[in-house]
């Protein structure tokens, strides 16, 4: 795997790996409407692994200490497998504020991407205790180093914070959807998610 950072080992997730991704999860994304993007999953990591089965999920840990400082959850879209989509009505551990939202971003992504396979970078995160050590951008030039090769672009939702990592890497702008996931009857909060896509470059 591409990484330039000999401080940071890249890394395809192992079983073991499940509870230091919840745990980045829960700790990065504090906002009670995104939390609900991974529902239930710090007390039941069994039913998250094998939720998660479609997903690749890769780690960025310390080379010294073998710490988990980020990780990355990734799919592989080729629209002939996933035609004709059909809405979800249930997700494991999820209430239906989660499913509304991955019904709502799985339609966008496929009116935007249309039938050009792509890579969906779902989730990118760092602990907040061990940011500002290059984990994240290592697991972002890993998928970029993946998908120049395989020639494919990478579709993203990016929050306003996390943006500039991502034009700073070759994504560009492609409109706004609304990010947060909201139960029944909770007001609109105004936060937005951008979608971005990085079209892939000659290796």
């Amino acid at each position: 795997m591409s990484n330039p950072n000999p401080t940071i080992i890249v890394r395809q997730a192992v079983p073991e790996d499940v509870k230091a991704i919840l745990n980045i999860q829960v700790a990065a994304f504090t906002e009670a409407g995104i939390r609900r993007r991974y529902p239930g999953s710090i007390d039941n990591p069994e039913g998250f692994a094998e939720h998660s089965t479609i997903a690749t999920f890769t780690v960025a840990a310390d080379a010294a200490t073998g710490e988990i400082a980020a990780m990355m959850q990734t799919y592989r879209i080729d629209h002939l497998t996933e035609t004709p989509y059909k809405l979800l009505t249930e997700i494991p551990f999820a209430e239906q504020a989660t499913v509304d939202s991955v019904n709502l971003a799985t339609t966008m992504r496929r009116d935007f991407m249309g039938d050009r396979p792509h890579y969906y970078l779902y989730v990118l995160a760092t602990h907040p205790d061990l940011q500002r050590r290059g984990a994240a951008g290592a697991l972002l030039l890993n998928i970029i180093s993946i998908a120049d090769r395989e020639q494919m672009p990478i579709y993203l939702e990016s929050s306003s914070t996390a943006l500039s990592l991502y034009k700073k890497n070759g994504f560009v702008e492609n409109g706004k959807t609304v990010a947060t996931v909201r139960a029944p009857g909770e007001p609109a909060d105004g936060r937005f998610s951008t979608v971005a896509v990085r079209e892939p470059r000659a290796s």
